[in-house]
């Protein structure tokens, strides 16, 4: 499979551009951030290099890896959809984003609402004896 076969389709139909290329290497991922910013946790990717067995530094991403990757390794990463024959490394294509994810720890805290306008009116004042009872006095 080449890269001239793979697409990225938006749901409306537009074509996005390829964000694979910064990803060849299974360690060009260590230089990718998550979500939220935060680097790829070393041991998250030495756990993913280690279960790939020796020489996995340096072996080739699949394709869907790649772009997945290049997606969801992203400041605003897309909902995805992988299409990709059997074998080809989808589940790790998208558990290692997650994986990472869960790592970097919590993410940050949200900014903190804008405050509320004022009222533009005041509010009216309280009806008297519009059906509710009057105080007693004791």
């Amino acid at each position: 499979m080449n890269r001239s076969t793979v697409t990225v389709r938006r749901l409306d139909g537009g074509d996005e551009p390829l964000k694979g290329s910064a990803v060849t290497l299974f360690e060009d991922v260590s230089a990718l951030s998550t979500r939220h910013g935060r680097p790829v946790p070393a041991p998250v990717m030495e756990g993913c290099l280690a279960a790939l067995g020796p020489g996995a530094r340096m072996a080739r991403a699949s394709l869907v890896q790649a772009e997945c990757w290049g997606w969801l390794l992203a400041p605003h990463p897309p909902d995805l959809v992988a299409i990709s024959p059997t074998g080809s490394g989808k589940t790790l294509a998208f558990l290692l984003p997650l994986i990472a994810d869960l790592a970097a720890g919590p993410p940050p805290p949200p900014p903190p609402p804008p405050s509320a306008p004022p009222p533009l009116l005041p509010p009216p004042p309280p009806a008297s004896g519009a059906g509710f009872p009057s105080p007693r006095e004791e």
